[in-house]
């Protein structure tokens, strides 16, 4: 059998013998020699840069049918979640709408903790007809939902917290403490635009048959 190439050799000094793709790494001495698929630098690392999230364009209201579901109550629960752009105090807040029965995202939006910035997410949500909304008892919205269909609850909106979780832990600009952290706005709310859009907005099986009071019936 012939001999297979070692990676390090077995005599001193620690000599890599694929000399030709090896570099010195001074990080054990200087008669450590390692070998090494990309170059030191970002730029040469092909697998590590962000030239792709920049092209992306990601919807920010599902591109489900939600909006020709007429005879099934649709509930609503809705929430922000806080984040930060290159510095704790540059927040960066995502508010959106989730849907307890489908699992699904109906829309959200990032920006500041403000009244506009939950306008822009019920602009969002506008051809959406919703029976009840779920929320905490944040101000913004009292103010700017209808009394007769806002419900302001910790029980009605654990579902939503629930997912709070699932962005926390499948996005780490989402957690709380965290050293991972975008340092452009544009890049950080692609990112997180892209994961909801691949998580929520795709077209899934069961959709066509819950726009009716029969497939409606086989939820329970």
């Amino acid at each position: 059998m012939p001999r297979l190439p070692s990676l390090f050799s077995t005599t001193l000094p620690l000599q890599c013998e694929w000399t030709g793709c090896c570099r010195e790494d001074y990080r054990y001495g200087n008669e450590w020699f390692r070998r090494s698929r990309y170059g030191p630098r970002s730029e040469d690392q092909p697998n590590h840069c962000n030239r792709s999230f920049k092209k992306l364009n990601p919807p920010q209201v599902t591109l489900l049918p939600f909006d020709q579901i007429t005879e099934i109550e649709l509930f609503c629960e809705m929430d922000e979640q806080w984040s930060f752009v290159e510095k704790k105090q540059q927040q960066r807040w995502l508010w959106y709408a989730w849907s307890p029965q489908f699992k699904r995202v109906f829309a959200y939006t990032l920006g500041a903790r403000t009244d506009d910035t939950f306008k822009r997410l019920l602009a969002l949500l506008k051809p959406i007809n919703f029976s009840v909304y779920c929320t905490d008892d944040w101000g913004a919205y009292s103010r700017l939902l209808p009394w007769d269909k806002h419900h302001i609850s910790k029980r009605y909106t654990q579902n939503i917290e629930r997912q709070n979780l699932n962005f926390r832990t499948h996005i780490k600009r989402l957690a709380r403490r965290t050293i991972c952290y975008s340092k452009s706005i544009e890049l950080h709310d692609k990112v997180i635009g892209e994961y909801i859009r691949r998580h929520s907005f795709q077209p899934v099986w069961y959709m066509t048959k819950f726009t009716t009071l029969e497939g409606a019936a086989s939820l329970g």
